[in-house]
């Protein structure tokens, strides 16, 4: 762009698959109250804030925040875009078939 070439994205219609970033609590950890407070901390609008506002040449930048009112340091394109979500349930349970249909079909 600052060669003054047309530079842009272009999203296809079928969709762009979406990398979902995800946060847990186990079930068994140590330290359940420190991990709720991180969670909710990550959850609200100041860790939201932090997530958006990274130097913009770092593709974390590009994180949507998942709560309205957090402003991110660049912005980029959301609506009009057919975003297809990994149904992570779904995948989990046939994780140990998946891995072992690509070892079974590696080309050597």
């Amino acid at each position: 762009m600052k060669a003054g070439q047309p530079l842009g994205i272009i999203y296809p219609t079928s969709g762009v698959i979406t990398l979902p970033g995800v946060i847990g609590i186990s079930a068994n950890g140590q330290h359940q109250a420190c991990a709720k407070e991180f969670v909710n901390w990550i959850l609200s609008p100041a860790g939201q804030t932090v997530m958006t506002h990274h130097d913009p040449k770092d593709g974390d930048t590009y994180f949507i925040p998942i709560i309205n009112g957090v402003t991110p340091v660049v912005t980029r394109q959301i609506t009009g875009i057919n975003f297809v979500t990994l149904d992570v349930l779904k995948w989990a349970a046939v994780e140990a078939e998946f891995k072992q249909w690509f070892l079974d079909n590696i080309v050597q």
